[in-house]
C-alpha cells in the first residue's frame, strides 16, 4: 500500500483463510493483486464476486491492527 492514503485492501475469503489472497486499489485506482500463500503478484484480479471479497480496509486500520500487540 506504501504510501498512499488512499489505498485498501480487500480479502479473498474463500478456502479455510490461513493464507488469503488479497487486491490492493490504490487512490488512482489501480490495482495490484497478490497470492497470500507467496505474497507475489497476481495477473488475475480476486474472484467470486463481492460475497466471497471482504470489506475494504484501509491502510490506517491495517496498520492498527498489526501494531495492535506492541
Amino acid at each position: 500500500m506504501g504510501n498512499d492514503p488512499k489505498a485498501y485492501v480487500c480479502f479473498d475469503m474463500t478456502g479455510k483463510g490461513l493464507k488469503p489472497s488479497y487486491q490492493i486499489r490504490f487512490g488512482n485506482q489501480d490495482t495490484a493483486t497478490f497470492s497470500g500463500s507467496y505474497h507475489k503478484l497476481r495477473e488475475k484480479p480476486l474472484a467470486g464476486g463481492a460475497h466471497k471479497i471482504s470489506r475494504p480496509f484501509t491502510c490506517t486500520a491495517i496498520d492498527s491492527a498489526l501494531n495492535a500487540g506492541s
